[in-house]
C-alpha cells in the first residue's frame, strides 16, 4: 500500500466501519498481511502524532465526514 490515501482508507474501514481484517482486505484488493501490518503502522503513526485516545477519535471522525454523521 504505497499511497497514503490507500493507508488512510484501510484504517477507517476498519476502525470506523468496523470491517474485519478479511473484508477490509477483498474491498482494498490486497491480502490479509498487508491490512494486518498497515493497520499496525498507520495506528502507530497516529498514536506518535495526536496521543493513543485522539488518534482512534480522528479515524472515527473521517469516517463520519462533515456533517458528523456516517
Amino acid at each position: 500500500m504505497p499511497c497514503a490515501n490507500a493507508a488512510a482508507s484501510l484504517l477507517v474501514l476498519r476502525h470506523a466501519f468496523d470491517l474485519s481484517e478479511r473484508e477490509t482486505a477483498r474491498t482494498l484488493g490486497v491480502s490479509v498481511g498487508t491490512v494486518k501490518s498497515q493497520t499496525s503502522k498507520g495506528m502507530a503513526e497516529l498514536r506518535r502524532l495526536l496521543g493513543p485516545q485522539q488518534a482512534l477519535e480522528r479515524v472515527r471522525m473521517t469516517a463520519a465526514g462533515p456533517g458528523g454523521d456516517r
